[in-house]
């Protein structure tokens, strides 16, 4: 299986590819998100270049969930945001935790720093879907 993953902040998109045969995932770009068609196209064209079978979106679940509480407004934009992907693409859509994945990004950064922050945290959600599906 081949993944596009995005780490969805408020102004930008990480995005990598992660594989499970061979397993590895790679940091690709990162959007601003200012731009949403073009978001939607340049993600569209990553898809079909490396031959993804699926989109996973890295979405923040609360450590603590409060019935009767609202979703928060970034947890709205990335259900708005995964609607236009679903409507412009024929991928199935997934969503991934990604609370800490920025703080581990930053970690790895340090090791990889020409890197780009956002896709590597990306990454890191490409390697944990792609975990929790084996």
């Amino acid at each position: 299986m081949t993944v596009i993953a995005i780490d969805f902040g408020e102004r930008w998109l990480g995005v990598a590819v992660g594989r499970d045969e061979p397993k590895v995932s790679m940091p690709l770009f990162t959007i601003d998100r200012n731009s949403e068609p073009d978001a939607v196209a340049r993600l569209r064209a990553a898809a079909v270049n490396e031959g993804a079978d699926a989109i996973v979106i890295g979405a923040p679940n609360p450590l603590r969930a409060e019935p009767g509480v609202a979703a928060s407004a970034i947890t709205q934009a990335v259900s708005v945001f995964a609607a236009s992907l679903r409507e412009a693409m024929p991928y199935t859509i997934e969503f991934m935790d990604e609370r800490f994945t920025s703080n581990a990004a930053a970690v790895l950064r340090r090791d990889f720093p020409t890197a780009d922050e956002h896709a590597l945290a990306a990454m890191l959600i490409a390697d944990n879907y792609l975990g929790h599906r084996a």
